[in-house]
């Protein structure tokens, strides 16, 4: 807990001055449904809290698709 309030006392501090180089924007991936469902899905709640600025975008498919259609 204690970890915690520090890290984000530092975020603050660091955004407060200007200096907020934070990864931001939209990352694009896919993978089959069972490693979307079983994988990726536990992991999500703590990639937002720790990267918030970043839009996920993850399509579930057994099929073969190219990202950069969507």
């Amino acid at each position: 807990e204690a970890r915690q309030v520090a890290r984000e006392a530092d975020r603050f501090a660091i955004k407060a001055a200007g200096n907020d180089h934070s990864p931001s924007g939209t990352v694009r991936m896919t993978a089959s449904e069972v490693v979307a469902a079983h994988l990726l899905a536990p992991c999500l709640p703590a990639f937002r809290e720790h990267e918030p600025a970043i839009d996920l975008e993850i399509v579930a498919s057994n099929g073969v698709g190219r990202l950069q259609v969507r």
